[in-house]
């Protein structure tokens, strides 16, 4: 009788210790992940607030490799009539910087400093007023300009065009 009470309990206690179980390894995960996000979080504010320097030290340029600060070249000024369609003139001035990765290579600019204007003049002319409406047309100028003297003193490297003045009359 003994033995049927013990095989009676078994199966009862056994669920029981099944449901433990589960409810147990649950909680292990659960606390487990909890651990996991707290770490995260905590990772990611110290290293907001610089308290831990997470690659940046691979990042940032070392201080021994000299960089070499870029150069400008100022380009003449230009005074163009750009197509308006009707008789009466509309008048447009440009002041244009070059820049330049090295000095060495002002004299190659300066060799090809006709050929640009000449690109420059006859681009300019051709353009509307409503060409150069907001910054979106003031961009596209950007991009024609650099594309031309791109093409006018290549190989030479031009970094960057930018204008130093911009008047429509």
């Amino acid at each position: 009788m003994a033995e049927a009470a013990t095989v009676a309990a078994s199966p009862a206690t056994a669920s029981k210790l099944g449901g433990l179980k589960r409810l147990a390894s649950r909680k292990v995960l659960l606390a487990i992940a909890a651990l996991l996000l707290l770490t995260a979080v905590g990772g990611a504010t110290a290293s907001w607030f610089g308290l831990l320097d997470l690659g940046r030290e691979a990042a940032a340029p070392k201080e021994d490799a000299a960089v070499a600060a870029p150069v400008y070249y100022e380009l003449p000024e230009f005074i163009v009539n750009i197509d308006t369609g009707a008789r009466r003139s509309s008048f447009l001035k440009l002041k244009v910087r070059l820049q330049l990765e090295d000095p060495d290579a002002i004299p190659r600019i300066e060799a090809r400093l006709p050929r640009i204007v000449d690109h420059f003049q006859v681009y300019l002319r051709e353009l509307r007023r409503e060409d150069l409406n907001g910054s979106a047309g003031t961009y596209r100028m950007r991009e024609e300009l650099l594309k031309r003297v791109r093409l006018d003193v290549a190989p030479t490297p031009v970094t960057d065009l930018l204008f130093a003045e911009i008047l429509m009359q």
